[in-house]
């Protein structure tokens, strides 16, 4: 960032919409740079650019990872789910380095961080990545225009369908899973 940009980014000053603890335990082992108390993060949504950039780079890593799995008798058989594995895991790694920032000015790169495209994976173990996307991904809805709230009628008609053995019966594995993972959201948010 050029001294003017700085300089500007200063002038306008917007703290982070939402902040995470880092513990020292969300990071690796093998990180050398590992703080020993807790860090404050800022949190961001990041924008459609860098979203398709994410997506761009995650399907890159897939058709590597996939074509080395083809290469491999003993993992040809499962080429397609470690491509896909890989390209999630690019991808919630890829946002979570664009959703990072400094807590008191959006606008800053976090300065534990100073290249969070590189050291992020490194330095945070898979869980606390994943726990930091959630935030970004809860961030996002909260911020969201677009998603509607649900009506008290649509809030009765969830619960009669949740009351059935199987509600997610007719749903593929993904469309089950972005169900689950956003009524854990709503559960979690009714806990507090």
């Amino acid at each position: 960032m050029s001294t003017f940009d700085k300089l500007v980014a200063e002038t306008v000053r917007r703290p982070a919409p939402r902040t995470f603890k880092l513990k020292p335990e969300h990071f690796t082992e093998s990180w050398s740079n590992r703080p020993k108390s807790v860090i404050e993060i800022g949190l961001r949504v990041p924008g459609e650019k860098e979203y398709r950039t994410a997506s761009m780079e995650a399907e890159k890593a897939q058709g590597e990872a996939t074509n080395k799995a083809l290469k491999d008798p003993d993992l040809a058989s499962r080429a397609g789910e470690l491509g896909i594995k890989v390209y999630n895991e690019k991808l919630v790694s890829f946002v979570v380095a664009r959703g990072v920032c400094n807590q008191l000015n959006v606008t800053l790169p976090h300065p534990y961080f100073e290249l969070p495209d590189d050291e992020i994976p490194l330095a945070l173990t898979s869980r606390a990545i994943k726990q930091i996307f959630d935030e970004i991904e809860r961030l996002a809805i909260d911020q969201s225009p677009v998603m509607a709230e649900a009506t008290e009628i649509e809030v009765l008609e969830l619960a009669e369908l949740l009351a059935i053995d199987d509600p997610f019966e007719n749903l593929d594995a993904a469309k089950r899973s972005r169900c689950q993972r956003y009524l854990k959201l709503v559960l979690d948010t009714l806990r507090e």
